[in-house]
């Protein structure tokens, strides 16, 4: 999608509601207005689903940036990997404007960031980085995390570090973290995964809070202080992932409050008994089933429809969804219609 000057492909499926970590949003678009007319890269570290793909898209409408004078902007969230050199050619194509550049992808990329003062904002760095130990060399290169001392992966839930995946991975991250001072653009890259050898004294970074643990229990209506505490824990234990804890509130929310309670406890008690890497998908699927049994007559349709979404990796049309689905037997009505109620309850976006 896009409106001249901004253009956002491979729109990352996320929104802020019906809470945001509003400190985080912030706390980036302080780190851009500190940067001022200078170039330079903010690297925002966080768990999966803290909310980084919200933050992006912030980015794309932040009304704190336009006195930044940005001439352009240019939002992308990686899938795959072989779509690197692909989402590169779009950004260059999308600020360049039909002016020519020469050169390879990534040498008219990194051209044209000098060129004008653009916003790139990249998502899913982790998805071009594969694991790696911090007590290996590369991983002891200047200010990477625990083997130096920093900051970067040092909190609560330390995140991975990683090298690039292939050459051109390791290329675009010299592009992004060199010290350019002829640069005038920003770029903003999001990952759960630190690159190792990240140049700690020449860009910035920021690791992300997420969602207060006490906020899903402040959006229960009345809540009793045994409920605002199994909220409490249930945050804790998902790690604050943004859209399990926005599905949980709106099932919540459909919920009265003797039921409230026993549904919160016994599903604190499933996640806790359950390995981190199931919790997630757990604590979903039974608020997607809370939700869903608001209308029975459509449970069926409803489900098959969600199910579908989740197979696409990017933004889906009804009547994709009606042809991909055709053995449920879904017709397009019927789906747009699934797709409406589970947009209202943001189990989809």
């Amino acid at each position: 999608t896009g409106n001249g000057t901004i253009l956002v492909q491979h729109e990352p499926f996320g929104r802020p509601a019906p809470f945001s970590p509003p400190d985080d949003a912030r706390a980036v678009a302080d780190a851009l207005n500190d940067m001022g007319d200078r170039g330079g890269t903010v690297l925002v570290l966080g768990a999966v689903g803290i909310g980084k793909g919200m933050i992006g898209l912030n980015l794309m409408e932040e009304k704190a940036l336009r006195e930044l004078g940005y001439e352009r902007r240019f939002l992308a969230t990686l899938h795959f990997t072989n779509e690197l050199l692909s989402t590169i050619e779009g950004a260059t194509g999308h600020f360049a404007h039909g002016r020519s550049l020469g050169g390879d992808a990534l040498d008219r990329f990194r051209e044209v960031l000098r060129q004008g003062k653009f916003l790139f904002v990249l998502g899913g760095l982790e998805r071009l980085l594969v694991s790696e130990r911090l007590e290996t060399p590369a991983a002891r290169q200047e200010g990477t995390g625990a083997a130096k001392g920093g900051q970067l992966g040092r909190g609560r839930y330390p995140l991975a570090h990683g090298r690039p995946i292939s050459w051109e991975a390791g290329r675009l991250l010299d592009v992004l973290f060199s010290d350019d001072k002829d640069r005038r653009s920003h770029v903003v890259l999001t990952s759960s995964v630190v690159p190792s050898g990240f140049p700690h004294s020449t860009v910035k970074s920021l690791e992300l809070a997420g969602i207060p643990p006490d906020e899903l229990g402040r959006w229960i209506r009345d809540a009793s202080p045994e409920e605002r505490d199994f909220a409490g824990k249930l945050s804790r234990t998902l790690r604050r992932n943004a859209y399990a804890l926005s599905v949980v509130a709106h099932a919540l929310g459909s919920m009265a409050a003797p039921r409230r309670l026993q549904w919160l406890e016994a599903l604190v008690c499933l996640v806790t008994a359950s390995g981190f890497e199931r919790r997630t998908e757990l604590v979903i699927e039974r608020a997607m089933a809370a939700l869903v049994d608001r209308f029975p007559d459509e449970r069926r349709t409803l489900e098959t429809v969600w199910h579908q979404v989740a197979m696409f990796t990017i933004p889906v049309t009804a009547e994709a969804l009606s042809a991909s689905c055709c053995r449920g037997g879904c017709g397009l009505q019927e789906v747009q219609s699934a797709l409406d109620r589970l947009t209202a309850v943001e189990l989809l976006f």
